[in-house]
C-alpha cells in the first residue's frame, strides 16, 4: 500500500476496527476526506489571493506604469491565485474518492471544465488589460484596439467552448475538432440566418450601434422610432405612430441608418432651415426706426441694453481720441 492509500484508508480503518460495516466506514471516511481537503484548499485559495492582491497593489503603486493597475483592476492577480489550489485539487480527488472510483472520475471532469474556465477568465483579463493599457498611449489612440482585442477574445471562447465539450464527451479536442468541421456545412446550411443574425447582433453589441431606448431613424425599413428590443435576429422599433418595425440584425451592419442618441445626450437639437433676406430691406438704423423698434414689447429690453453697449462703446472712443 502506498503512501496515498494509507493517508486515504487511516479513518476507513478505524471505522472498522470501532465496529462499522465496510460501505459505511468508506462513506464516512470520504465525506470527512472531502469536507477537510476542501476547507485546507479554501485556506490556500483565500490566502493566495489576498498574498497576490496585496503583493500586486504596492507593486502598482511604486511603479509609473499603468500596466500593473489595469493588471489589478480586471482581476488578473485574483484569477491567477486560483491557479495552486485547483493544482492541488487534481492531485488530492484520488485520495479522496479512491474508493468511489465512478465519483473519481466525474470530479475529475469538472475539475478540467474549471480549468478551462479558469484559463479564459486569465486570458480574458489579460486582453482586457492590454486593450485599456494600449487605449492610454498617444501613438495608439487613433487605432481599432477594441475590434483587435475583440477577435484575439472570440477566438479564446471558441477554444475554450470546444475544450469543454470535448472533455464532457470524453473524445479529444482534435477529434472532435475535425469531426466538427466535417458537419460544418450542413450546420452552416441549416442554421445560416441565425448564425448571421447572431454575429450581426453580436457586432451591434460590442460596437455599441443600438441600444434600446435609442431613437433610430432607417428609411429602408420605415423605422422611425425608439428601439423597444434587440433579439439575436432582429431588432423591434416603435414608431412615433406607436406601430412596430422590425428589423433585421444583419441590416445594421450592412446598411445605413440614422442614431439620434448623440443629440438626446447632448440636451438639445440642431434645426437646419433656411432664411430668405430681401436685400433691398437691409439699411442703416435711422432714430424713426429705432424708436418704432423701441416700442415693440418683446425687443424693447433689448433694444435699450443694445443702445447703452454703443453709447459705452462710443464714449471710449472719444475718450480714447482725445488723450
Amino acid at each position: 500500500m502506498n503512501w496515498s492509500d494509507r493517508i486515504s484508508h487511516t479513518l476507513y480503518n478505524f471505522f472498522l476496527d470501532a465496529g462499522m460495516s465496510e460501505a459505511s466506514a468508506e462513506t464516512i471516511n470520504m465525506v470527512i476526506l472531502l469536507i477537510a481537503i476542501a476547507i485546507f484548499i479554501g485556506l490556500v485559495d483565500f490566502s493566495l489571493r489576498l498574498a497576490l492582491r496585496r503583493f500586486f497593489n504596492q507593486f502598482a503603486a511604486r511603479t509609473k506604469t499603468h500596466f500593473d493597475d489595469y493588471l489589478v483592476k480586471n482581476k488578473v492577480p485574483r484569477n491567477l491565485a486560483h491557479i495552486i489550489p485547483l493544482f492541488l485539487a487534481f492531485k488530492v480527488s484520488p485520495i479522496v474518492f479512491s474508493d468511489f472510483k465512478p465519483y473519481a472520475n466525474y470530479t475529475d471532469i469538472a475539475l478540467q471544465v474549471l480549468g478551462v474556465i479558469l484559463t479564459l477568465a486569465i486570458v480574458r483579463g489579460l486582453l482586457k488589460t492590454l486593450e485599456d493599457y494600449f487605449k492610454t498611449l498617444p501613438k495608439l489612440k487613433d487605432k481599432p484596439i477594441n475590434s483587435y482585442i475583440q477577435v484575439f477574445t472570440i477566438f479564446a471562447w471558441i477554444v475554450g467552448v470546444l475544450s469543454i465539450f470535448a472533455i464532457l464527451t470524453g473524445i479529444s479536442f482534435g477529434k472532435f475538432v475535425t469531426g466538427l468541421g466535417a458537419a460544418s456545412a450542413v450546420i452552416l446550411l441549416i442554421f445560416r440566418d441565425t448564425i448571421l443574425g447572431f454575429v450581426a447582433s453580436i457586432q451591434v453589441s460590442i460596437n455599441d450601434m443600438v441600444h434600446i431606448g435609442d431613437w433610430i431613424t432607417f428609411e429602408k425599413y420605415g423605422a422611425d422610432g425608439d428601439v423597444i428590443e434587440i433579439n439575436l435576429a432582429t431588432v423591434k422599433v416603435q414608431n412615433f405612430d406607436k406601430t412596430v418595425s422590425t428589423v433585421p440584425a444583419t441590416a445594421f451592419v450592412q446598411d445605413s441608418f440614422v442614431n439620434w442618441r448623440g443629440m438626446s445626450e447632448s440636451g438639445a437639437r440642431r434645426i437646419k432651415r433656411n432664411i430668405h433676406i430681401d436685400i433691398t430691406s437691409i439699411r442703416h438704423l435711422d432714430e424713426g426706426l429705432l424708436d418704432a423698434l423701441m416700442e415693440i414689447d418683446l425687443i424693447n429690453s433689448f433694444m435699450v441694453d443694445r443702445q447703452k453697449e454703443i453709447d459705452q462703446s462710443n464714449s471710449k472712443k472719444k475718450s480714447q481720441s482725445f488723450l
